[in-house]
């Protein structure tokens, strides 16, 4: 008799549970789940994988120009952070950060929207959002981040989100992940032209191999030592087809002597 009684009790309490935890889930995971260096990984720890077309993306636009920033920040300036998630769901939340080279907090972010919030953790600055977003397909975010004090250098943003399918668990959503690094603009400093190097990068919105200056020739090579592409007078060369990782570069610049370098795509 009595353990009748007690095991819709127990059924009950678990339930309980498992609802509070999704609800908590919904208002963002907390702490740091960016998938940055120093982030406890990604959501993909307790939402499992599913295939919703999910993507993210961050961007930073000049609030002057209305311009999508590419490739280069100017120190100390404030822009306009836009993180957009596309996905065939209608909830969707994120988890944003930005750093330096040395896996350190770069710049800061303010002005966050209605449920969303910014906060700390694991050494790093976090946007987030409190209540998940409910357009179908697409959703945006906009917030306004103030570059970092000149001698950073190269910041990264990492995001993270789910695309949720919104059955009530974990199961069946999709965790994307990306991250956006920025070149800090040399453009203030005042050099002699003949001591001009080539500032070269890679763009990790577009996958453009990138020179500030037009080079006289440059051949690109991946790890396992294949040329995969060669031009002159240029100044970007698409790599978007080509798989992450290592590449090296030789180029000459203004001075027409050969240079080497290593990117990361």
């Amino acid at each position: 008799m009595n353990k009748k009684i007690l095991k819709p009790v127990i059924l009950t309490a678990f339930l309980g549970v498992s609802i509070l935890m999704f609800l908590g889930n919904s208002s963002g995971p907390g702490g740091n789940r960016t998938g940055s260096p120093k982030s406890a990984g990604s959501c993909s720890g307790c939402h499992y994988s599913s295939m919703l077309d999910g993507s993210i993306t961050v961007e930073l636009i000049d609030p002057t120009t209305s311009e999508v920033v590419t490739g280069t920040y100017m120190p100390d300036k404030t822009y306009t952070i836009k993180v957009t998630m596309n996905g065939n769901s209608s909830k969707m939340g994120f988890q944003v950060t930005s750093m330096d080279g040395s896996n350190v907090k770069a710049g800061s972010i303010s002005n966050s929207p209605t449920n969303t919030s910014i906060y700390s953790a694991s050494g790093a600055e976090i946007w987030g959002h409190t209540s998940p977003a409910t357009n179908q397909n697409t959703n945006s975010w906009e917030a306004s981040f103030t570059a970092p004090t000149a001698g950073t250098g190269i910041i990264t943003f990492y995001a993270a989100g789910i695309v949720a399918n919104g059955n009530g668990n974990n199961s069946g959503d999709e965790v994307v992940t990306n991250s956006f690094s920025f070149e800090e603009s040399k453009t203030n400093e005042v050099i002699s032209v003949k001591d001009v190097k080539p500032h070269i990068w890679i763009n990790h919105n577009t996958g453009q191999f990138i020179s500030d200056v037009k080079l006289t020739e440059v051949a690109i090579w991946n790890n396992q030592g294949q040329l995969i592409s060669k031009m002159k007078n240029t100044n970007s060369i698409e790599l978007i087809n080509y798989p992450k990782g290592i590449y090296y570069v030789n180029y000459k610049g203004q001075t027409d002597k050969w240079n080497s370098t290593a990117i990361s795509w």
